[in-house]
């Protein structure tokens, strides 16, 4: 006698359901590897604008200096005496951030150095996000 049952065998459904399951952990982790991606680019290109930033902003005090200003180092914070009775203070702090005259915050610095001779000025900044990934620039002065 014919069966004329219709519908889906448990295997069927076993096998179907498996297939799913495995198609959609893949489409999952394409998403989470392109979000993972995105975000490590946005940091990249975080950090490398901070460090542009406060160094260019340090390059621009440095030039509207006079020509006798000088440098102390005072703990983690370069001060810049300049003749005009205000003083520009750069301070490393926690975190990964520099302050400028304890007000602006750069992120993402991981160090940021000053060294005057005789001739010129000298600033260094490096920049990190991540684990290990740095982004370093240096820049000599004349003031």
């Amino acid at each position: 006698m014919p069966s004329n049952k219709k519908g889906f065998t448990l295997l069927e459904l076993i096998v179907t359901l498996t297939i799913l399951v495995i198609v959609l952990g893949a489409v999952y982790m394409m998403i989470v590897s392109t979000i993972n991606a995105t975000q490590s680019q946005r940091n990249y290109a975080q950090t490398q604008q901070s460090v542009r930033t406060l160094l260019s902003v340090s390059e621009q005090a440095v030039r509207r200096s006079s020509q006798d200003m000088t440098i102390q180092v005072e703990g983690d914070c370069y001060i810049w005496n300049r003749n005009t009775g205000d003083d520009i203070r750069f301070c490393t702090l926690e975190n990964h951030r520099v302050s400028y005259n304890d007000s602006v915050f750069f992120d993402y610095i991981d160090s940021f150095s000053i060294n005057q001779n005789n001739q010129e000025i000298t600033i260094h900044v490096k920049g990190v996000y991540g684990n290990d990934t740095e982004v370093s620039k240096t820049t000599s002065l004349r003031p």
